[in-house]
């Protein structure tokens, strides 16, 4: 049994548990939009993968993306930490707003 075929087993097992990786606080942790200021660049790269499996290299733009929209938030936050500003990472509406008013858009089209 490959290992996909042991993921795709446990998985199965959970759900019928009622346990999902949705259920799960840590995994909802990371797909909360003020968690995670790069959700829609994490969003998009995923999708990429499952479109283009065979030919990652297509996906290149959107990892890209990716990477530079966790740089800037995480360069974001140390500097909201340095100065004392509470919570360290700006909530949505105010990572919106930033973004509006910088002209900054990290998705790939």
């Amino acid at each position: 049994m490959d290992t996909e075929e042991k993921e795709r087993k446990q998985l199965e097992k959970e759900t019928k548990k009622g346990k999902t990786l949705w259920n799960n606080h840590k995994w909802n942790r990371h797909v909360e939009v003020d968690n995670n200021p790069c959700l829609e660049e994490s969003k998009s790269s995923l999708q990429c993968i499952e479109e283009h499996y065979s030919k990652r290299e297509l996906c290149n733009s959107h990892f890209e993306a990716y990477k530079t929209c966790k740089k800037y938030w995480h360069a974001v936050m140390r500097e909201r930490i340095r100065r004392g500003i509470k919570p360290p990472m700006p909530t949505h509406d105010e990572r919106e707003k930033m973004k509006k008013e910088l002209g900054i858009s990290f998705v790939v089209s």
